[in-house]
Parts: structure tokens; C-alpha cells; sequence
């Protein structure tokens, strides 16, 4: 956890939580960008049937937790759909990157699901996601990533604004 700083260890004090600035956030939120959307696209030329089968598991969990309104659920499912994404794009060390930031990706997400209405538009933007990875449509997919990012962005940066 500190190495992903969601937890700082201050001598003869022990460990805190710092506070993440919009600034942080928004450094998260390009990183994620400048990886997620690429991972869609490529992923839409390299999935396979079996593992396209998957995404849209995963896809219809984050569905379920949506409609519960189960806010770790929804993180977490969410999380796994990106994983299948980020796991089936042919880079690696595109995968390894994301997961190092996946702690702070957690967080922000959180943020932005707790937001009314935002996990039912996220399930919508995802599922462009899937369709266009499905249809092996690398620009569709490239675009629909980043329409979600920019949606997610937005909504992390509402709930943010909120908590001030």
C-alpha cells in the first residue's frame, strides 16, 4: 500500500492515509488513458472466443452489481473487465503497468460509482466496450474506452467536488 502511496508511514507517528488531490487524480485518469485505451484496441484484434466469452461474464457481473447498488462490487467487477481487456491486448508490460496502479484506479472509481446513476451509465460505456472489442473494431473500441475514461473522469471529479 505505500508503494502504491494509499498509505504513508511517518516515523515514531506510523501509518496515515494521505489525502489524494484532484491533481493526482487527474495524472491517474491520463495514465489510465494513455493505457486502457490502447489495451482496448489491440485486444480487439487478439481476443479470442473463449476469452471475449469472459469479458462478457465479467460484463454481465459488473450488470448485476450495478443493479444492486453494491458499491465494492461494482469496483471490483469493474476492475475485472479490465483486467480481461488488459490481459488479452499482446503487451505485457502494458498489463504490468495498470496493475501498479490498480489501488489508486480502485479509488478513484470508487469515487465516481458512488455518484446516482454513474454505475448504470458506466454498464452502458462498458458495454460499447465489449461490442466493439467483439466486433474486432480496434478504432470503435479506442473510442469507446476513451469516452468511458472522460465520463469517469468527470464523475470522480463531481463526487471530489462534493466531499470539499
Amino acid at each position: 500500500l505505500e508503494a502504491e502511496r494509499l498509505i504513508e508511514i511517518v516515523p515514531n507517528r506510523g501509518p496515515s492515509i494521505p489525502a489524494l488531490s484532484w491533481s493526482e487524480a487527474t495524472a491517474i485518469y491520463e495514465v489510465r488513458e494513455l493505457l486502457e485505451v490502447e489495451a482496448a484496441g489491440r485486444c480487439a484484434s487478439r481476443i479470442t472466443t473463449e476469452q471475449l466469452r469472459e469479458l462478457e461474464k465479467s460484463l454481465a457481473a459488473f450488470e448485476e452489481a450495478a443493479s444492486s447498488n453494491d458499491s465494492l462490487a461494482q469496483v471490483m467487477t469493474a476492475a475485472d473487465f479490465y483486467s480481461i481487456i488488459l490481459a488479452n491486448c499482446g503487451n505485457p508490460i502494458l498489463e504490468e503497468v495498470h496493475r501498479g496502479l490498480v489501488a489508486r484506479i480502485s479509488f478513484f472509481r470508487g469515487r465516481s460509482m458512488s455518484l446516482e446513476g454513474r454505475a448504470q451509465s458506466s454498464l452502458a460505456e462498458m458495454r460499447q466496450i465489449y461490442e466493439s472489442i467483439a466486433a474486432g473494431d480496434e478504432k470503435a473500441a479506442r473510442k469507446a474506452s476513451k469516452r468511458h475514461l472522460l465520463k469517469a473522469k468527470a464523475a470522480a471529479k463531481m463526487s471530489m467536488n462534493s466531499e470539499s
